[in-house]
C-alpha cells in the first residue's frame, strides 16, 4: 500500500547542507501501528511529513499503491493529505477560533460534504473517542489529553487509510497517554498508524512494529514485510479524490477570527468606511441635485417650449478640398480649414411638415392645441397717460420704445399657477366692464411686488423721487389701466423723403382714437416656494396676438395696397433710414435675405437684393406674408416632450436619407440645454470631489493590506494546520480574501449608514438657506455599489498578503507559535 523507495532529503541552509534522510526504503502494511523511535535530529519526523505529504523528498521515490509520487503536482498532495492520511500532532494544532465540532468537520468541508453529514460523521468521531460532550466548547476549555483526543477525531472523520502521529503524548501525563495510546491501538486495527515518538516503553507495549532510525538511515525494523507475504488486500487502492474549500467555509472561519478580534476589527472598518463616507455623500449631493434638476426639468421647465426658429446657424466644413490626415508621414505642409457660419432656413412652407406638426405633435401638448406659431409682425401700442402724454410701445425694438413682451399662453400660465406653482395673481378680481375684443394685458411683478419706474411713471404719471412716488399705489392703480393696439399705418407718416413714426409728427390721437383697446386685467408674482421664473417683470400680451393681428393684416387689401405704395418705390437710402429707424434690425425674417446678400454690412444690404426681395422683407414685417417665422410647441409633460424631440428627430433623419437637408427643421430645448450644462458642471465638480475623497479610500486600501499581513501572521499555525488536512494553497489565500472581504463588507455599510445619518442634518441646513429640502439623497443602488466598491478595495489590498500566505510551507507553519 504504501513504500518508500530509496528516499533522501536534504535540508540547504546557505553553503551548508544537512541530510535528513540518506536513502530510506520501507513497505507498510495495510493495517499495522508502526512506531519510530531515534534520537532527536535522526529523521524521524521529516520521514513523516514526507509520508504524510506535509513536506518533499530531495530524491527516491515514495510510492502508494503501486503509483509513483515524482509526478505528483500540489493538487494531488492535496487530496492525499485530505482524503487518505490523517494527522495528530504533538501540541493539538487546533484552530482556537472554533468549535471542538468545526475543528473536526472541517476536513470534510474539503471533501465537498453537506452540512448535515458533516456533523454526523464528526459528531460519530467524537463519540468514538469519548469527547462528544464536549462538541459545542472551544480548544482552550478543554485539557491537554481532551484537546488530543480532539485531534485524533479530526484525524479519523475523513476515514483515512494512514493516520500520521508526532509525538501524541510528548505533552501529556502518564495516564493520559496510556488512553492515548490506547485509541491508537484501536485505530491500528483496520488502518495503518505511523507514529513518531521518544518513549520506547509505550512503543514497545502498543506498537506491533519498531523502526529504529540514526543519522537519517534505518538501523532496525523488529517487523520488516516479506515480499512473499504480501496480501492481495494489502494492496487496496487510497481513494485520492481533489479538494476543494468553498467560500461559505472560508468565510466561516474568517468571520470567526474577525470575532476574536472584535475592537480591532471595528476599529478598522472605521477607518476604511472614512473614504466611503466622503465619496457617498459628495454622490448623495450630486444624486440629490440631479434628481432636483431633473424634477426642475420635468416640472417648471417642462414648461419651457420646444422652439422652432426660421433660422439657425451651423459651422461648415473645411473647404479646402483636402481630407484630414492626422499624423501624416510626409514632410507636408497644410493649411488650417477654412470654417465659416452659415444659416439653416426652417421652411414653414413645407405643407408636409405642418400637418406633422398639428397632428401627431399637437397630440402631445398642453391641451392638444398648443402649437404656437411666431410671427415677425411689427405691433405697436400707445398708452396715453393721465395728463394726456403718449407713450409708444412695441413688439420690437424700435426707436425710443419700450417693448412689450410675450407671456406664456393662458393654458400655460394656468399650469404654472396650479401644477407647477411657480406663479400667483395677486390682484383682485376686476369689476369693470370692457369691450368683447378687449385684449387681456398682464402686469408681472417680483417677489417684492416691484416694477420698473419707467412702468409707474408711464401708467400713474408721477415721477419718482428720493422717496419714491409721492404715495403708496396699490393694485388698484395698474388694474384696468388703458393701452390701444394701433394700425402701423396710422403711426407712420411721410416727412418729405423720410419716413418716420408718429411721435415725430406729433399725430399719435388719430392712431390712438382708432386703435383696439387692451388693458391691464391681472398682476402676477412669482410663488414664494417657486424655485424657478419663466417670465420677467413688466408687461405682457397673450401669444395668440400676433398670429390673430397677422392673419387680419394678411387679409385686408387696402393694408396690403398701402404697404406696397409706401414700401415699393423708395429709394435704397430712404429704406435704410426708415428701417435702422424701425425695424433697427431686429426682425427676424430679415435674416434670411441677410444670409443671401453678397457684400457684408447693414449699410449695403438693400443694393444687394432685388426688388422682390426688398419688398419681402416689408410683407413680413408688417404682416402682409402670413407665413410664420417660428414655431414654439408646449408639450403636455416632459415625456410628451421627449416624445417630441424623437418626432423631430426621426423627420430629419428621413430627410437626410432622402437627401432634402433643406426640409430638415432644426430645433432647440431651451430646457434642455440649460440642465445639461448645470449637470455637466455639476458632474465636473462632483467628479473633482469625489476624486480627493477617493484619496482617504487608496489610503485604507494600503491599510487593510497592512492588517491583513498582520493577520496572516498572527495565523500562521492554522495556515499549517489547513495544509495538513487538505487545504489548497489557492484554499488559504480564500480563506484571506474572505477575512479581507468582511472587513470591505463591515466598511462599506458603516460608510453607507452613517452617510445617511450625515444626510438628515445636512439636510436641514440646507433647506434651511437654500429652501430646497431633500438635497443629499443617497440612491440604494449607489449605496450598494459602494458598498462593493468597499469590498472590491478591502479584496485588492488583501491580495499580497494572501498570496504569502497560500505560498507559506506547511512545515515550517505548523512549527510557528
Amino acid at each position: 500500500m504504501l513504500k518508500l523507495d530509496n528516499i533522501k532529503k536534504d535540508y540547504h541552509v546557505g553553503d551548508f547542507t544537512v541530510h535528513a534522510l540518506r536513502g530510506v526504503s520501507l513497505e507498510f502494511r495495510k493495517n499495522e501501528f508502526v512506531s519510530i523511535l531515534g534520537p532527536s535530529g535522526c529523521g524521524k519526523t521529516t520521514m513523516l511529513n514526507i509520508i504524510g505529504g506535509l513536506d518533499r523528498y530531495t530524491s527516491g521515490d515514495l510510492i502508494i499503491d503501486k503509483r509513483s509520487t515524482k509526478d505528483f503536482k500540489d493538487k494531488d498532495w492535496d487530496a492525499y493529505r485530505n482524503h487518505a492520511v490523517g494527522f495528530v500532532f504533538q501540541n493539538y494544532n487546533l484552530i482556537s477560533h472554533q468549535s471542538v465540532l468545526d475543528n473536526v468537520a472541517i476536513a470534510l468541508t474539503l471533501s465537498g460534504i453537506g452540512p448535515a453529514e458533516r456533523r454526523q460523521r464528526a459528531m460519530e468521531a467524537l463519540t468514538s473517542v469519548g469527547i462528544a460532550d464536549q462538541a459545542h466548547k472551544k480548544p482552550n476549555q478543554l485539557s491537554g489529553g481532551q484537546m488530543q483526543r480532539v485531534a485524533i477525531a479530526r484525524a479519523l472523520v475523513n476515514n483515512p487509510k494512514i493516520i500520521m502521529a508526532d509525538e501524541p503524548t510528548g505533552a501529556l501525563d502518564s495516564a493520559t497517554s496510556d488512553q492515548i495510546m490506547r485509541i491508537l491501538k484501536d485505530v491500528s486495527k483496520d488502518r495503518l498508524v505511523i507514529m513518531v515518538t521518544h518513549n520506547g516503553d509505550l512503543a514497545q507495549e502498543y506498537s506491533n512494529r519498531i523502526i529504529r532510525l540514526k543519522d537519517g538511515e534505518i538501523i532496525e525494523d523488529t517487523n520488516p514485510i516479506k515480499k512473499e507475504k504480501v496480501k492481495k488486500d494489502d494492496e487496496d487502492l487510497i481513494d485520492i479524490r481533489k479538494t476543494s474549500m468553498s467560500w461559505f467555509t472560508a468565510l466561516k472561519l474568517s468571520f470567526k477570527n474577525l470575532l476574536t478580534k472584535k475592537t480591532r476589527t471595528i476599529l478598522t472598518a472605521i477607518a476604511g468606511s472614512i473614504g466611503i463616507i466622503g465619496v457617498a455623500l459628495v454622490l448623495a449631493i450630486s444624486s440629490g441635485m440631479n434628481s432636483f434638476i431633473m424634477d426642475m426639468q420635468r416640472g417648471t421647465l417642462a414648461s419651457f417650449p420646444i422652439e422652432i426658429s426660421q433660422a439657425t446657424w451651423q459651422r461648415s466644413g473645411d473647404r479646402s478640398g483636402r481630407p484630414d490626415h492626422t499624423f501624416p508621414t510626409t514632410d507636408e505642409i497644410n493649411r488650417m480649414p477654412i470654417s465659416q457660419r452659415r444659416a439653416h432656413l426652417n421652411d414653414f412652407t413645407n405643407q408636409d411638415f405642418i400637418e406633422l406638426l398639428e397632428g401627431d405633435i399637437a397630440k402631445l401638448t398642453l391641451d392638444g392645441n398648443k402649437v404656437i406659431y411666431t410671427y415677425e409682425t411689427m405691433m405697436n401700442f400707445l398708452h396715453k397717460g393721465p395728463g394726456g402724454n403718449f407713450t409708444h410701445l412695441g413688439n420690437s425694438t424700435t426707436r425710443n420704445t419700450q417693448p412689450l413682451d410675450v407671456l406664456p399662453d393662458e393654458s400655460l400660465v394656468n399650469l404654472m399657477f396650479s401644477t407647477l406653482r411657480t406663479l400667483e395673481q395677486v390682484n383682485p378680481e376686476l369689476k369693470a366692464s370692457m369691450p368683447e375684443d378687449a385684449i387681456p394685458l398682464t402686469l408681472q411683478i417680483d417677489q417684492n411686488n416691484r416694477v420698473s419706474n419707467n412702468i409707474i411713471t408711464m401708467i400713474t404719471g408721477k415721477l419718482p423721487t428720493d422717496d419714491g412716488f409721492g404715495e403708496n399705489l396699490t393694485f388698484t392703480h395698474f388694474l384696468g389701466a388703458p393701452f390701444k393696439l394701433v394700425n402701423n399705418k396710422d403711426i407712420i407718416h411721410q416727412d418729405g423723403s423720410t419716413l418716420r413714426l408718429g411721435w415725430d409728427t406729433g399725430n399719435f390721437e388719430d392712431a390712438y382714437e382708432n386703435g383696439r383697446l387692451m388693458y391691464i386685467d391681472r398682476i402676477i408674482r412669482p410663488r414664494e416656494d417657486s424655485t424657478l421664473m419663466i417670465t420677467g417683470t413688466g408687461l405682457g400680451y397673450p401669444s395668440w396676438l400676433p398670429e390673430q393681428i397677422t392673419n387680419q393684416l394678411s387679409k385686408d387689401a387696402e393694408y396690403e395696397a398701402w404697404v406696397k405704395a409706401t414700401f415699393g418705390a423708395r429709394t435704397d437710402t430712404q429704406l435704410q433710414i426708415y428701417t435702422s429707424n424701425v425695424f433697427a434690425n431686429s426682425v427676424d425674417g430679415m435674416i434670411e435675405f441677410i444670409t443671401q446678400a453678397t457684400t457684408s454690412g447693414y449699410t449695403t444690404l438693400f443694393g444687394s437684393l432685388t426688388p422682390e426681395q426688398r419688398m419681402a422683407v416689408f410683407n413680413r414685417g408688417f404682416g402682409i406674408d402670413a407665413t410664420p417665422n417660428g414655431v414654439n410647441i408646449y408639450a403636455a409633460d416632459f415625456d410628451s416632450k421627449e416624445q417630441i424631440k424623437t418626432i423631430l428627430a426621426q423627420w430629419n433623419d428621413d430627410m437626410e436619407a432622402a437627401e432634402k437637408l433643406s426640409a430638415q427643421f432644426h430645433f432647440t430645448d431651451l430646457a434642455e440645454i440649460v440642465t445639461n450644462m448645470v449637470t455637466n458642471l455639476l458632474d465636473v465638480v462632483s467628479i473633482v470631489l469625489a476624486a480627493f475623497a477617493s484619496v482617504s479610500l487608496v489610503v485604507s486600501t494600503i491599510m487593510i493590506g497592512i492588517i491583513t499581513y498582520v493577520s496572516v501572521v498572527e495565523r500562521t499555525k492554522e495556515i499549517g494546520i489547513l495544509r495538513s488536512i487538505g487545504a489548497r494553497k489557492k484554499d488559504i489565500a480564500r480563506v484571506f480574501n474572505a477575512e479581507t472581504l468582511i472587513v470591505g463588507l463591515t466598511s462599506g455599510l458603516i460608510g453607507i449608514i452613517v452617510t445617511y445619518i450625515l444626510s438628515l442634518p445636512i439636510n436641514l441646513i440646507i433647506a434651511h438657506f437654500a429652501g430646497v429640502s431633500g438635497i443629499a439623497a443617497l440612491p440604494i443602488l449607489v449605496a450598494g455599489g459602494l458598498v462593493l466598491l468597499s469590498m472590491g478595495l478591502t479584496l485588492v489590498g488583501g491580495f499580497i498578503p494572501s498570496r504569502i500566505a497560500a505560498r507559506k510551507d506547511p512545515v515550517v507553519a505548523l512549527r510557528t507559535e
